[in-house]
């Protein structure tokens, strides 16, 4: 490609936007400033009473006055200062601003344009690559993208290959490790998910740990019922074949009434510590006689 050629002299910057004066105004600003301090100090020594109210009143007027003058001659200054800036602002806009901004554009767009077609053409040729290495560690559910890799113009293709590689490697490894547990299939469910092993192992046990326990936690209770099932039975046997007390006369007059038959009923109890306690309370409120094993 021919390097760009120029038709003139070349551009120089410096010397082309030069401030020949500016406005002179400081002098003025300085003896103003030197009076309007001297009208300050006397306008505040003056003593404000009832009676000298209406002579604070028209020296704060008179100030007021003063410096509403000086805001109106300012606000001319200003304006006079950025009329020409505006002016060679209007210029520069048309002679470099707008010439510049459309080239810069058009520039950038080609630059883009190339860039992108070079990075495409390394994704390529990376993800060809990868497809490959897929192959050859007999891996079959990844995608390119999974990987992560920044394609830029400077990363090199051996770069690329290398990141590629320590990847599947570190994937094929992994695999075998997911090969020796127990539960492997749902290890590798898990896995294809979040290509993180430690978690996938975890959730794994975890997840059957939770399921045991479970089945522990039901056949408890299935025996703790088919034994609630039995002491009742019991107890109910036990009353059935109970011979009935015999009727007793008791004369009136006497104050011995006769000791009611009593009757002993075996049978164990299984529950929590909270409702072995509730069970003994029962038993002694109630003044049943137990033997406590």
């Amino acid at each position: 490609m021919e390097e760009a050629k120029n038709t003139g002299q070349d551009i120089q910057e410096d010397g082309l936007i030069v401030v020949k004066q500016l406005p002179v105004i400081e002098q003025q600003l300085r003896a103003i400033k030197d009076r309007f301090e001297i009208e300050a100090r006397e306008a505040l020594s003056l003593a404000c009473t009832e009676e000298t109210l209406q002579v604070v009143r028209k020296k704060r007027a008179e100030l007021t006055k003063v410096f509403n003058a000086l805001e109106a001659k300012r606000k001319e200054a200003k304006k006079a200062i950025l009329s020409p800036y505006e002016a060679f602002e209007q210029v520069y806009r048309e002679c470099v601003t707008e010439k510049y901004s459309p080239c810069d554009k058009k520039l950038a767009a080609k630059i883009k344009e190339v860039e992108d077609g070079l990075k495409e053409q390394k994704r390529a040729e990376a993800e060809a690559f990868f497809k490959e290495y897929c192959v050859s560690k007999q891996i079959d559910f990844l995608t390119f993208d999974r990987l992560g890799i920044n394609i830029t113009l400077n990363v090199s293709k051996k770069s690329l290959r290398e990141q590629i590689k320590a990847f599947l490697d570190k994937v094929a490894d992994e695999l075998l490790l997911i090969e020796t547990q127990e539960n492997s299939s749902e290890i590798l469910v898990e896995y294809k998910t979040s290509l993180n092993v430690a978690q996938a192992i975890t959730i794994v046990s975890n997840r059957h740990k939770a399921i045991e326990e479970e089945k522990r936690r039901k056949e408890a209770d299935k025996l703790l019922a088919e034994e609630k099932e039995k002491t009742i039975a019991k107890v109910d046997e036990a009353i059935e074949t109970a011979s009935p007390p015999k009727a007793v006369m008791v004369d009136p007059d006497q104050d011995d009434r006769p000791t009611p038959k009593m009757y002993r009923v075996t049978f164990s109890v299984m529950g929590t510590l909270e409702k072995i306690k509730a069970l003994k309370e029962f038993l002694v409120k109630g003044d049943y006689q137990y033997d406590q094993q």
